[in-house]
C-alpha cells in the first residue's frame, strides 16, 4: 500500500488511489451493470462524508474483484489509545539497565509512564522560557 494512504477510509477513493486507476476507468467498469453512472456520482460516492452517497455493495465488489482482487476488506483500523503518537530511541545495553534502574528509585511503573512524565517536563519548561 503507497504511503499516505492510512488517512484514507472511503472505499471507493481507497480503490482508486491504491491502484492509481483514473476515476474514468472505474466510471467505465461500474456503468457495464449501472448505465447512468458517470464522473460526478464518481466523485459525490467518494466523499461519502459530504454527499451522503454511497457506491452499492454489488458494483464496489466488481471493482475489487476486477482492479484488487487482493485489496484488504476493512479499511485501516482506528486508533483507539488515547495516546496514539510513539517516541522511541535505541540505547547501548549498559544505558538502559542503568536506565531501568533510575526508573525504579524514581517509584515509576513503566518505561512508558517515567518516559511521559520526563517529555511533559520538559515541554512545559520549554513553554515557561518561550
Amino acid at each position: 500500500m503507497r504511503a499516505g494512504l492510512s488517512n484514507v477510509t472511503n472505499p471507493l477513493k481507497r480503490l482508486r488511489l491504491t491502484t492509481g486507476l483514473p476515476a474514468s476507468t472505474l466510471v467505465q467498469a461500474v456503468r457495464t451493470n449501472y448505465p447512468r453512472y458517470d464522473k460526478s456520482l464518481q466523485s459525490k460516492c467518494e466523499k461519502t462524508d459530504e454527499y451522503g452517497v454511497e457506491l452499492c455493495k454489488e458494483a464496489m465488489n466488481a471493482l475489487i474483484k476486477t482492479y484488487a482482487p487482493d485489496l484488504p476488506k476493512r479499511g485501516p483500523k482506528t486508533e483507539r489509545r488515547s495516546k496514539p503518537c510513539r517516541v522511541s530511541c535505541r540505547l547501548t545495553e549498559a544505558d538502559y539497565a542503568q536506565l531501568q534502574l533510575l526508573i525504579q528509585a524514581k517509584g515509576h511503573a513503566t518505561m512508558q509512564d517515567y518516559l511521559h512524565q520526563l517529555i511533559i517536563r520538559q515541554i512545559r519548561r520549554w513553554e515557561k522560557s518561550a
